[in-house]
């Protein structure tokens, strides 16, 4: 975390919380095979911090956040029906957790309590997106054979007026 106080780990499908002050590890969350993303990821990129230091956990039944100390759940976001998760990544300093999943990409603004969605028909190449990620106010995603960036401004601020357009062709 950001204070140098909790690191978090990940074995056989379950999620720890090492303190490094005191060297005990706590767990979180087992995941059961009912509730655990895609074999490949699982271990990977499932959890997350926020600007906050609040955990984030994804699974199948949506994703849900932890306060550090007592891991007492402070807010829940169900997933889109016949959706699972990719990644959550958070974008530093801007109060926003992104979520790639098989539908596109959500990006969560926690602090304003909005969400915003990125799918094929706004302009996404392909929704198999390998990874995203967010810096100096830009979106970045990629994907097989591609890689979109977009400034995360013209999605949060104009979620609903989004037009995809062709600006230039190059032979």
């Amino acid at each position: 975390d950001k204070n140098a106080r909790f690191a978090y780990l990940c074995y056989n499908m379950s999620l720890f919380q090492l303190d490094l002050i005191t060297l005990k590890a706590r767990r979180i969350i087992t995941l059961t095979d009912g509730e655990k993303l895609q074999e490949q990821i699982y271990n990977m990129f499932w959890y997350r911090l926020d600007d906050m230091d609040n955990l984030w956990v994804v699974t199948t039944g949506g994703i849900k956040v932890y306060e550090p100390q007592n891991f007492r759940v402070i807010k829940n976001f169900p997933l889109e029906k016949d959706s699972y998760g990719l990644q959550l990544f958070n974008i530093d300093g801007k109060n926003i957790m992104g979520y790639l999943n098989s539908n596109g990409l959500s990006l969560l603004d926690y602090k304003n309590n909005n969400q915003f969605n990125l799918k094929l028909s706004d302009g996404l190449i392909t929704t198999i997106n390998s990874g995203g990620a967010g810096a100096n106010g830009m979106l970045f995603i990629g994907a097989v054979g591609y890689f979109h960036f977009i400034p995360l401004a013209a999605v949060i601020n104009n979620n609903s007026e989004r037009r995809c357009y062709l600006s230039n062709i190059q032979v």
